[in-house]
């Protein structure tokens, strides 16, 4: 997979588009390649991103926790 993204890059800038069609594994691939149209470090730049990602979603308190055992 490696040898064929650095093949194609001899052509020009990939696109997500072009790494699909070489049938990479995106999932494994995307964090840790700056494509034309995708660029890791922007998601990471931004606190409000980064914390959507990372952070557990919020959880709403219960009022009357007792009320839920019964």
């Amino acid at each position: 997979n490696v040898k064929r993204v650095l093949m194609a890059r001899r052509h020009g800038r990939l696109r997500v588009a072009d790494v699909a069609r070489l049938r990479a594994p995106m999932s494994k691939l995307l964090p840790f390649v700056e494509l034309a149209d995708h660029h890791p470090r922007k998601q990471l730049d931004d606190p409000a991103t980064l914390r959507a990602r990372l952070a557990p979603p919020p959880r709403q308190g219960a009022l009357f926790p007792d009320a839920a055992a019964h």
